[in-house]
């Protein structure tokens, strides 16, 4: 009987959480930026094997978490370690949050909580910001807490500095300079920041830190072969968080209900992202009477829940006076798009709203709405700082069309083929609409091709793969589909043709007497020019670099 043993198996992959070991840089708009090719940005995807993409992910994002810490740091705002409540990290299961430093959060009669979440990491908002054209400020929560410092509700300024000159400060701080300490600047009387981390729930001993579920699993292994380190209940979970739900109540608990920490008569201005929004209004519907002499204000991106979630009329009634949330919809950024009693919303998780909500604009995630919105956020939050009985004023909604992805959308209009998956914004239009991916085919689809049929039209309406004279994908099907199948395949180096059969040999000019140069990865081979024109041709060999 024969066994393998584990030398001769291959060697887990590792990266150096270094961006310019990487490959990488921050450019002059705070940009991720290759070194080789400074106008393309970091991609997660670049091999077909997922281990290696998964602990390649992993370097940069730990590389990214630490910038965004220490320019957390330059801001003012430190890491405080729970449940030790300690700013000094503990030896032994902990997790941290961030918060304005406790001496001087102690003294501070506003605070701005903020709930992120669970998906994410410590502050940031989304990776896929960061490594895109957003940068790591407006990836992470380092541009809000610019942002609010620079802005701050009545806040005494240095002797001799203006409010431009401390916004100066700011931005020199979350942008790397070492000149700004958290002493700079009087911040008495600016808001105090409490970040949670819902996301991290997972301790490692080994490493004595706190880490999200994708950064354990890609924690090195035996080999590429073996499975990811299991999970321990009993020692890798933190007492009292672990869970999102659990996390959350033990802040509230032990942090903002801590008189040691945050003022008992000090207002709060609470955000909650996507669905662990639901998450603290749950509590604070079950515990009203506690919180309600002390919130003054809630901001929602992408909630979930529904008039009917919350119990307490009180809280309901609070909601509709003091709550807004922002949702991607078609509608410009900013647009009223419903209000309680009176939306124009029909999605099926919020039949009905608690709160009036605005258009964060078409964007593509989620995750992407706060990025887009945290300054409307903070304009609203300055109404309400400045206004004792402040109330939301009647609220118009003139916005006819439909969030993205409503119902309504989903079932009163023929569904498109791969509509979900588009990178780009659209106009909203029935003819962006109308297309199997909005923006990203216009180059290849002027027409629109949608998924039930494939007539001759269509078929004309597919790729040149020359430049010069038509090409047709020869194989059943949509032809948009075939296309998108057999290039994703190739760039995949799948060893299996597409599910429609396409094939090298069924790539060919018109005229079938000479063949393109074709990109031949595993047993597939695609036309260089429409790898190209789908700018997947850098996919290939990107993992060459490493």
């Amino acid at each position: 009987m024969f066994r393998r043993l584990i030398s001769g198996l291959p060697e887990d992959p590792k990266f150096p959480a270094d961006i310019g070991k990487l490959g990488f840089f921050v450019d002059d708009k705070d940009r991720i930026c290759k070194v080789k090719k400074p106008d393309q940005r970091f991609r997660y995807a670049i091999t077909n094997n997922d281990r290696y993409n998964e602990v390649y992910c992993e370097a940069m994002n730990s590389w990214i978490r630490e910038e965004v810490r220490k320019r957390m740091r330059r801001l003012g705002i430190q890491s405080l370690y729970l449940p030790h409540l300690t700013t000094k990290r503990p030896n032994g299961p902990h997790v941290p949050i961030y918060t304005t430093p406790p001496d001087t959060l102690c003294m501070q009669k506003r605070i701005v909580v903020i709930i992120n979440d669970e998906m994410q990491d410590l502050g940031i908002l989304s990776y896929r910001t960061i490594c895109s054209d957003g940068g790591i400020n407006n990836g992470s929560l380092t541009s809000f807490v610019q942002e609010l410092a620079g802005r701050a509700w009545s806040i005494d300024y240095p002797s001799g500095q203006s409010q431009n000159g401390v916004a100066e400060v700011l931005n020199d701080a979350s942008n790397g300079s070492e000149k700004l300490s958290p002493d700079s600047l009087d911040t008495s009387s600016t808001p105090g920041v409490i970040i949670l981390n819902p996301g991290q729930l997972l301790y490692s001993h080994d490493l004595n830190r706190a880490m999200s579920r994708h950064s354990w699993n890609a924690r090195p292994v035996p080999s590429l072969v073996h499975y990811p380190i299991s999970v321990d209940p009993e020692s890798n979970y933190i007492v009292g968080h672990t869970t999102a739900e659990e996390h959350v109540v033990s802040v509230f608990k032990h942090v903002v209900d801590n008189p040691d920490l945050v003022a008992p008569d000090a207002e709060l201005y609470i955000i909650g992202m996507q669905a662990r929004g639901d998450l603290f209004l749950q509590y604070l519907n079950d515990n009203w009477a506690d919180y309600a002499p002390r919130v003054a204000a809630i901001a929602l991106m992408e909630p979930r829940h529904s008039a009917s979630t919350f119990e307490n009329p009180e809280f309901n009634s609070f909601l509709e006076r003091r709550c807004r949330a922002w949702m991607t919809s078609e509608a410009p950024a900013g647009t009223p798009i419903a209000v309680p009693e009176k939306q124009q919303l029909t999605k099926d998780d919020m039949s009905a709203v608690t709160q009036p909500v605005f258009s964060a604009g078409n964007v593509i995630w989620g995750e992407a709405v706060f990025p887009a919105m945290y300054k409307d956020v903070l304009d609203w939050f300055d109404e309400v700082a400045d206004q004792t009985s402040y109330e939301n004023p009647e609220i118009e909604v003139t916005w006819t069309g439909a969030v993205a992805g409503t119902e309504d959308e989903e079932n009163g209009a023929e569904e498109t083929l791969g509509a979900e998956h588009a990178d780009v914004q659209g106009d909203g239009s029935e003819e962006q609409r109308s297309k199997p991916f909005p923006g990203m085919f216009d180059h290849l689809y002027p027409n629109g091709i949608t998924a039930d049929t494939t007539t001759s039209e269509q078929q004309a309406a597919a790729p040149s793969i020359n430049g010069e004279e038509e090409t047709r994908v020869q194989a059943s099907g949509n032809a948009a589909e075939t296309e998108f199948e057999a290039v994703q395949s190739a760039s995949e180096g799948s060893q299996h043709a597409s599910t429609n059969g396409v094939t090298s040999a069924e790539w060919h000019t018109e005229g079938g007497t000479e063949s393109e140069e074709q990109i031949e990865v595993g047993d597939i081979k695609v036309p260089k020019s429409l790898m190209e024109k789908l700018g997947l041709l850098d996919d290939i060999d990107d993992i060459d670099d490493y």
